[in-house]
């Protein structure tokens, strides 16, 4: 699915919710805000994932360069 060209979907919820919300998504490009937001993920990642993980740590540049981001708004129900 591809936001920027149609940022129309249905969010589907499941597992003990069952409800199909429309909603539209805009995506977010601007470096800044992405570095601001993906900045709060990468913290709590390598900060719940220490040096004794065997995952390695996450790079926040690397998130705001290839991490895709979107901010969804939900629609009124027709």
């Amino acid at each position: 699915m591809n936001l920027e060209a149609d940022p129309h979907f249905v969010f589907h919820l499941k597992h003990g919710v069952t409800s199909d919300l429309p909603a539209s998504a805009s995506v977010i490009n601007d470096p800044d805000e992405r570095r601001r937001i993906f900045g709060r993920f990468v913290d709590d990642f390598n900060r719940r994932n220490g040096s004794g993980s065997p995952r390695p740590s996450a790079s926040l540049d690397e998130w705001v360069e290839r991490s895709p981001l979107a901010k969804v708004a939900f629609s009124e129900a027709s």
